[in-house]
């Protein structure tokens, strides 16, 4: 078919070396690399993978010779992404790899952020030696002695101390009502604006019995208000009927329809002083 790749180009050439008394033999390694902008370093990938080859000449020795150069300069010229870009089959096995981004710049740079945090990464904690101490204690103190590091390291117990504080203190957070306890409250409010507070500690049905003492007139309002709201904030969740709601059956429908209920009670009830 006459195409392929650097490995059949080369062990193709070494047979035909050898086919003719040149002493030759295949060189496997890489050609070319990434180089990132941000930490100045080379990434080399599978893709940069290359095969050449290597002939032995009487009174010189062994010479690199590579035919792909002869078949596809590109590929030496430019690397095989520029090369191959254009090849369906190229990172076929890496649907996500950010090369297949190249128009897209902001990919590109997220890539090569990621790459300059994995290569320090590994620089700095992977390959941690006594050097490294050393040179990241001058840029972290300009001058190693007891008296910075004895700062340095009050001040890491400081920051961790302040960090396992802020976490360990409990936070306030907000209840959020249901819509049956924000009507019920509603109600609650304009008893308390009327003169007649509910205890911290008093249940739904003796402030109910206490509201119609006070108000005789609104009893019918006030036993709805309860009825409704204690069957959806507790008969429904139990599965059990309230008396005044017997034979319902538990739905979104019937829900908001108790719901509305209690929202119109509540809204309708005058209470006076």
């Amino acid at each position: 078919s006459r195409v392929g790749f650097c490995e059949h180009y080369a062990s193709s050439f070494v047979v035909l070396m050898r086919a003719v008394g040149i002493p030759a033999r295949v060189v496997t390694g890489y050609q070319g690399g990434d180089l990132n902008p941000y930490e100045r370093h080379i990434s080399v990938r599978q893709m940069d993978a290359h095969a050449w080859a290597e002939v032995w000449l009487a009174g010189v020795g062994w010479q690199r010779v590579d035919p792909t150069a002869a078949v596809a300069p590109e590929r030496i010229e430019r690397g095989s992404l520029q090369s191959l870009q254009n090849d369906e089959a190229f990172l076929a096995g890496s649907p996500f790899s950010s090369r297949h981004f190249q128009s897209m710049r902001w990919m590109l740079t997220l890539s090569y952020r990621y790459d300059q945090l994995n290569a320090l990464w590994h620089s700095q904690v992977l390959a941690y030696s006594g050097d490294v101490q050393q040179n990241t204690l001058k840029r972290l103190l300009g001058e190693v002695s007891i008296r910075n590091l004895a700062l340095l390291v009050a001040g890491s117990f400081a920051f961790f101390a302040l960090i396992m504080l802020a976490y360990f203190t409990p936070r306030y957070r907000p209840i959020r009502l249901s819509d049956e306890q924000r009507f019920y409250r509603r109600f609650i409010r304009k008893a308390a604006r009327a003169g007649l507070h509910k205890g911290e500690a008093e249940g739904a049905m003796d402030f109910m019995r206490r509201c119609i003492v006070r108000w005789p007139h609104h009893e019918q309002s006030l036993q709805a208000i309860t009825e409704a709201y204690i069957y959806l904030g507790y008969a429904m969740v139990d599965g059990a009927d309230a008396q005044v709601w017997q034979g319902s059956e538990f739905s979104d429908q019937h829900y908001r329809q108790v719901l509305k209920t209690l929202e119109k009670s509540v809204k309708g009830v005058s209470l006076k002083a």
